[in-house]
């Protein structure tokens, strides 16, 4: 049992704060961002650097230091995007940007943390070992998910950001400084994502490629779950996750076709997502 659950655990905590991300960057600005993987990439990259120089301490160093790669990046699209098309070319610019900037600094091997997460050692659940940088990783996202609610419900910084996501023009006319508020969003937008790629860089290796490979599951998520709804997210990543596992386990060759079938069959039956608020705009 501990055997099909830790994939699915691991897998959900790469792909949760990735996908809240992406939903909080969409909602918050309308930019369907091709490079968020490479975000996602860039704190797996960090935090395994770091955390062979500095020890644990360096995975969570990483998501801090690459605060300032959000306002980078609002600046850049908001420069160079002026419709959804420009913005589709822009951000996946951006993703073959930072892929080969990945690969000028990095090279082309496979950074990890495992090695220094190991040093946590594990707990023994029946006959099976469960590392605790597992449970870690897990804590910090159910944490990081918690936060972020609190922030959107509980603070008046959020209550504007709320406003601001569910009607722009409303918002700006009761005052609402727009600007502000999306440059904050997509900050932590994409902060939520390099993250999510720190966190992860305890059990999984970065290379050429990875952020690519994580983008679909993002996509998918945002539309089973429905991008206003931060726990509707985290459910639809936990799906994704069991859905993804179980087919990796019986029929490897097609796991991006059983997933996005059923992304068709949420589409055609419930077009907001399984656990929207609102109509999903396009």
């Amino acid at each position: 049992m501990i055997g099909v659950l830790v994939p699915i655990l691991t897998f959900w905590v790469n792909l949760v704060l990735l996908s809240l991300g992406l939903a909080v960057v969409y909602g918050s600005s309308r930019i369907l961002n091709l490079a968020h993987g490479a975000f996602f990439a860039l704190g797996g990259y960090l935090a395994s650097y770091l955390a062979f120089k500095m020890g644990l301490a360096g995975i969570a160093l990483a998501p801090a230091i690459s605060l300032p790669a959000g306002i980078l990046f609002y600046y850049y699209i908001k420069g160079l995007a002026s419709g959804e098309l420009e913005q589709i070319i822009s951000t996946y610019a951006l993703l073959l940007i930072m892929e080969g900037l990945f690969k000028y600094v990095f090279g082309v091997g496979n950074y990890t943390a495992s090695d220094q997460a190991t040093s946590l050692g594990a707990v023994a659940l029946g006959d099976a070992q469960l590392p605790i940088s597992y449970l870690l990783g897990f804590a910090t996202a159910v944490i990081a998910l918690g936060g972020f609610a609190y922030y959107l419900n509980k603070t008046r910084s959020g209550m504007y950001a709320r406003a601001f996501i569910d009607d722009r023009e409303i918002a700006e006319a009761f005052g609402v400084n727009a600007r502000a508020v999306e440059i904050l969003l997509v900050t932590l937008g994409v902060f939520l994502a390099v993250l999510g790629g720190a966190v992860a860089s305890m059990w999984q290796a970065y290379g050429l490629g990875v952020a690519a490979e994580v983008l679909p599951y993002a996509f998918a998520v945002i539309v089973i779950g429905g991008l206003d709804n931060i726990w509707g997210v985290a459910a639809a990543a936990a799906l994704v996750s069991a859905l993804r596992t179980a087919v990796v386990y019986l029929y490897p060759e097609l796991e991006l076709v059983v997933l996005y079938l059923v992304v068709l069959a949420v589409l055609a039956l419930r077009p907001r997502g399984l656990f929207a608020r609102h109509a999903r705009s396009v």
